[in-house]
């Protein structure tokens, strides 16, 4: 499942996802069991994803973006992750 994110994540690059119906809902996959574990994955300084709040249309809104270290984990883990869960959609990194 968390492959699955933040492959849907990567896809997304600079323009981010935007928040479901369901608050935190990014994408269909829940805050509380996908993303947080990928915000605040240990090892890197900012986590693989982060959430951005802007405004639009006078509201305030939230997107969850790839951090530049969820693009560099992605890229040393594709092979292996692809390997391992082929069924994923997991483009090839650039």
């Amino acid at each position: 499942m968390h492959w699955s994110a933040l492959c849907t994540a990567y896809q997304a690059g600079e323009l981010g996802l935007e928040s479901g119906l369901t608050f935190g809902d990014y994408a269909g996959f829940s805050w509380q069991w996908t993303w947080l574990r990928l915000r605040d994955y240990y090892g890197t300084d900012n986590g693989l994803v982060k959430e951005i709040g802007y405004w639009k249309d006078g509201k305030h809104l939230n997107k969850l973006v790839i951090t530049q270290a969820g693009v560099e984990f992605y890229r040393q883990q594709w092979s292996q992750y692809r390997t391992l869960y082929p069924d994923v959609n997991a483009p090839l990194p650039n």
